[in-house]
């Protein structure tokens, strides 16, 4: 009976062993699921903050283009670039997405870059005759206006560099294991490389 007894208390004994050993398993699972989701989710936030400061900059130049226009339309004759800035405000202000939805959704972000470039290639062209009109060239309002203007064009080039590399680093940070396991189960997909202006 005490051998019986015995045997019993060491079958008990492995059960509770294996049973610790898999609740210590599980919790590790949990612990690294858990913390490898932090991580993803944190440098995923890291790239929207960054795409939203480029978006507050490109606001800021949206901005500045009316008074560009109004500036501008004063010295040069009617130029088929400022119809087009204005047909690209036009559609930009239609742009209702968030800076989340935006770089989450390639055909989207695809559209906004394109529109915003277009938009660069006009101010240049609008930049390019105020340097042949020489009175708005020495027109005050004017300077200040293609200053800030290109202040923000700085800004917003070397933003976008920078979060292309945070693009790049994410990217390759969810195709790796156990990131891997956690990027696919979560959702977290790779998000598309800015075009550069």
């Amino acid at each position: 009976m005490a051998f019986n007894r015995k045997k019993q208390n060491n079958k008990s004994k492995g059960f509770l062993f294996a049973i610790g050993f898999l609740l210590l398993l599980v919790l590790s699972f949990y612990l690294l699921f858990k913390s490898t989701y932090v991580k993803i989710s944190d440098r995923e936030n890291i790239i929207f903050q960054q795409w939203s400061s480029i978006q507050d900059e490109y606001y800021n130049r949206f901005d500045l283009l009316g008074e560009l226009n109004s500036s501008a339309k004063k010295y040069i004759q009617e130029d088929a670039a400022f119809d087009e800035i204005s047909k690209i405000r036009a559609e930009l202000s239609k742009q209702t997405k968030s800076a989340r939805l935006i770089i989450k959704d390639e055909a989207t972000l695809k559209n906004y870059t394109a529109l915003q470039s277009s938009l660069d290639k006009n101010i240049e062209t609008i930049l390019t005759l105020s340097e042949r009109n020489t009175a708005l060239s020495k027109d005050k309002a004017f300077k200040n206006l293609k200053d800030n203007l290109k202040q923000i064009h700085n800004k917003i080039e070397s933003q976008t560099e920078k979060l292309n590399d945070d693009i790049l680093e994410y990217n390759e940070y969810i195709q790796k294991f156990p990131q891997i396991i956690v990027a696919k189960m979560c959702k977290f997909n790779k998000i598309t490389y800015i075009n550069k202006q």
